[in-house]
């Protein structure tokens, strides 16, 4: 009877757990500090800060470029005439045919609830503009319900936008949602490059595009008094809130955010491949283990050490070239590093701690692959050859009570084990008297 499990050739999940707190040597901390000193030369030579920055400029044109060919594909798509070949067209594309109801650009339009609403911060303070999913869910509740909903020195804002509706095609309830995102996403298109006012016809100017995904909730942390040098040089005190609309109008937008993340990403696949040749031909493990994944804590300690890298040089960057100006000095900040940090900081804790969804998820696939082996072992066994042992017990557990006689139930004993191949040095009763009177006897 065959009970040892089949090999196969599934994942085991106890090799993850095996790397999931692996430590960092020398050489991984060397390397983590080596990229992420790579990437901070990158971030402060060819980032720096908006309007100032060697990537941002190439930024800036690709993102002209992807406005001004999904115009020319939304054209096409709808059987339209005539080619768009600057981006003022595209923008102006969009607009026209994508209009939304909150798109109020001065405090005027807002009945005088939004102070300091202007051109240049109009898509920082409404939240139907920003390119996430808070701008997604209020963009289509404004557009049902004929409202602008703005953020702006802590305070969440709607006003009414009765007279200035927008129709929401569709012919149900699900259609018109669809419609409402369509209009959020393509009305985004028309702004995240600048808008017709901030971009000629030739292209020039640079405009206010959309926020950095999550940055507009800065709007609500109306506390703290941070020092902002005026152009004229004079001091001004302003909140975290005041002071985050002021980088947001200097350029800080999302284009800018995909230039920051150019070094971060840099650092990141810098470590990651140098992790897995390390991982292949240094310590020797097979390709499968040398996957570049978070179940691997040496690989994560690595990234957490690059990332903090290059964060130190971007701040100390910040820090000198800003002249004690707190604009400037977030300015030349790199947000996206800056918030991986934190993220993989407290991933990491969460998971240290062994109360993260990442260690859960990984404990279940453990529990899951002990049950599937012993599943495994229970049908290799001879389930027929069971039954006829437990048909044998049965038939002598019946013999046995059924025997009144202590003689007549020891050799009724004996022929069952017997019968069951179990080898005994005495086989009835009367050789186990023999064995015992006889003092030379040895029991094996």
């Amino acid at each position: 009877m065959n009970t040892q499990p089949q090999k196969t050739n599934g994942s085991n999940v106890k090799n993850v757990k095996k790397y999931m707190f692996e430590k960092c040597d020398s050489t991984d901390y060397a390397i983590a500090v080596m990229a992420g000193v790579i990437a901070g030369f990158v971030d402060v030579v060819f980032v720096g800060k908006p309007g100032e920055s060697i990537l941002g400029t190439n930024v800036d044109k690709l993102t002209d470029n992807v406005v001004i060919y999904i115009a020319n594909y939304h054209k096409k798509m709808n059987n339209q005439k005539g080619d768009i070949n600057n981006i003022s067209s595209a923008i102006r594309y969009f607009e026209k045919n994508y209009e939304v109801n909150y798109d109020q650009k001065l405090t005027a339009e807002t009945y005088g609830l939004v102070d300091n609403l202007t051109p240049s911060n109009h898509h920082y303070k409404s939240l139907g503009h920003a390119p996430d999913l808070f701008g997604l869910l209020f963009s289509v509740v404004d557009q049902f319900n004929n409202t602008a909903t703005f953020m702006s020195d802590g305070q969440i804002i709607s006003i009414n936008t009765h007279g200035s509706e927008i129709e929401l095609r569709g012919n149900n309830f699900i259609s018109k949602i669809f419609c409402g995102i369509c209009n959020w996403f393509f009305h985004i298109m028309s702004d995240v490059a600048g808008s017709t006012s901030s971009r000629n016809s030739i292209g020039e100017g640079r405009g206010k595009g959309v926020s950095i995904p999550g940055m507009e909730l800065f709007n609500m942390c109306n506390f703290g008094s941070f020092n902002a040098i005026k152009t004229d040089g004079k001091k001004e005190m302003l909140t975290l809130a005041q002071s985050m609309v002021k980088v947001y109008e200097n350029g800080y937008d999302l284009r800018f955010g995909a230039t920051m993340a150019i070094p971060v990403v840099l650092q990141d696949l810098l470590i990651r491949v140098l992790w897995v040749i390390r991982a292949r031909y240094d310590k020797g493990r097979v390709w499968k283990e040398c996957i570049p994944n978070s179940s691997h804590g040496d690989l994560r300690i690595m990234l957490i050490t690059g990332d903090a890298t290059l964060c130190i040089i971007d701040g100390l960057d910040a820090a000198i070239r800003s002249g004690g100006d707190f604009i400037q000095f977030v300015l030349r900040l790199n947000y996206i590093a800056w918030y991986k940090l934190i993220k993989m900081v407290i991933k990491e804790v969460t998971l240290r701690c062994e109360f993260s969804l990442e260690y859960l998820e990984l404990e279940l696939k453990i529990i899951d692959e002990e049950i599937q082996e012993y599943i495994r072992k229970l049908d290799n066994i001879d389930m027929e050859y069971v039954e006829q042992e437990l048909e044998s017990l049965h038939e002598m557990n019946v013999l046995l009570l059924e025997t009144k006689d202590d003689k007549e139930f020891t050799e009724i004993l004996y022929q069952s084990l017997e019968i069951s191949g179990i080898k005994l040095q005495f086989h009835s009763h009367e050789t186990f008297l023999k064995f015992m009177e006889n003092d030379e006897t040895l029991l094996l």
